[in-house]
């Protein structure tokens, strides 16, 4: 006869009794209340991805601090992440996110955090920069296949799409739903590599939630899903989605008229494409430092990203294409490349001849710059200028940003 399933009510993670158990992260404790209301060590284990051994272990003493295991714990049984100090409580998010303000504090925080996750280590305060995932209603199949990691995957396809196409407000909400059924599929039975092509998967999918909502100027939100795929990427030891991930901070910063913070970002991310053998991506961030620089009105700064942005190109040209991802063509003389290598003209002019106190706008275009709406009317009015800096800033037309 097979066992009938325990009860799990969410309710008592509202006791007050409960409380200092979940503060404190006391995961023999958490464990010990669902004994007393029928659970047994298999059954723990069974939805928490452990074997009877390691619960028993807990239950006698040893201590729980890793990362991956607490949030298991989490979502397993239910418990807001914000009690357990993994995340801020939904309120919590909620109050933060009313505005995307940060104060200098908060910023050398949340740099000092994204570093520590860049490097491999998910501290305490990374973990308040994550956000509460939203509970789903369906059920995740207790073990999962590729099949439906390839469902996170053609999800991720069809949202960056209405992205794409409508905007990140067309699909946000959505998508967002969709990530906390998914995200609960981590807890599921599965092999080692299943496992780890689901973390791959369900950080593209943040990324783009994270995205989404930097587009529609939710910069609070953009950063939460985006330090959440971060956190991902790095556990499944998959640099070039990570380099990727630290171009969106980069840009996010940027939007936020936060330049320094923003070659903070971009140059974690050359590091993790460098270790990735990824010169496309490269070529993106450093193409990126040199609007930041823009920004300080640092000149020479900005010439040498751009002559570092070229060199890696040249790579990206000669490796032909970049990891399977990526074509590196010659012919892609599409009108964003067109406008890509115009702004780099107007930026490094721009620089010239406005003092370093002169921060420059950056429109709220994705992925690649555009010239400032402000700034248009000097564009447009001194074509021989554009023209002298297309000529001598050696502009090519090879390399796409990378899409959304």
């Amino acid at each position: 006869m097979t066992a009938s399933q325990p009860q799990l009510d969410s309710s008592w993670w509202d006791q007050a009794e409960l409380r200092p158990v979940l503060a404190s992260r006391d995961v023999a404790g958490i464990f010990r209340w669902l004994q007393r209301h029928g659970w047994s060590q298999t059954q723990i284990g069974a939805r928490t991805y452990q074997s009877q051994g390691e619960v028993s272990e807990i239950l006698n003493g040893r201590q729980v601090k890793a990362y991956d295991v607490l949030e298991r714990v989490a979502d397993a049984f239910e418990i807001p992440r914000g009690r357990m100090g993994l995340a801020y409580s939904s309120s919590a998010e909620g109050e933060s996110d009313k505005s995307s303000e940060l104060t200098c504090e908060d910023r050398r925080d949340f740099a000092g955090a994204v570093a520590s996750v860049a490097f491999g280590s998910v501290s305490d305060q990374a973990r308040k920069w994550l956000p509460e995932v939203p509970n789903s209603l369906a059920a995740v199949p207790p073990v999962i296949t590729d099949s439906d990691v390839e469902q996170v995957g053609s999800m991720t396809l069809e949202f960056r799409k209405l992205d794409q196409r409508y905007g990140g407000g067309a699909a946000v909400d959505a998508a967002r739903g969709f990530y906390g059924y998914a995200r609960r599929m981590i807890h599921s039975t599965a092999d080692q590599r299943t496992h780890r092509d689901l973390k791959v998967s369900l950080a593209d999918f943040s990324s783009m939630l994270g995205w989404s909502f930097h587009d529609i100027g939710d910069q609070a939100a953009a950063r939460r899903f985006l330090m959440n795929a971060l956190v991902l990427a790095k556990d499944a030891d998959e640099p070039s989605l990570a380099a990727s991930i630290l171009y969106r901070f980069g840009r996010v910063s940027m939007q936020e008229a936060q330049p320094v913070e923003a070659l903070k970002m971009l140059q974690l991310g050359q590091l993790a494409a460098q270790d990735a053998g990824d010169p496309a991506e490269v070529a993106r961030l450093h193409a990126n430092e040199a609007l930041a620089y823009a920004m300080l009105g640092k000149h020479d700064h900005v010439l040498d990203a751009f002559a570092r942005a070229e060199h890696e190109m040249g790579r990206a040209d000669r490796a032909g294409c970049h990891r399977g991802r990526r074509c590196i063509s010659r012919q892609a003389t599409t009108p964003a490349i067109r406008r890509w290598s115009t702004t780099r003209c107007l930026v490094t002019q721009r620089t010239r001849h406005k003092p370093a106190s002169t921060p420059y706008a950056l429109s709220n275009s994705r992925n690649r710059p555009s010239p400032s709406p402000a700034r248009t009317d000097r564009a447009e009015a001194a074509p021989s200028t554009e023209s002298s800096c297309r000529r001598t800033c050696c502009v090519r037309t090879n390399w796409t940003p990378a899409s959304t």
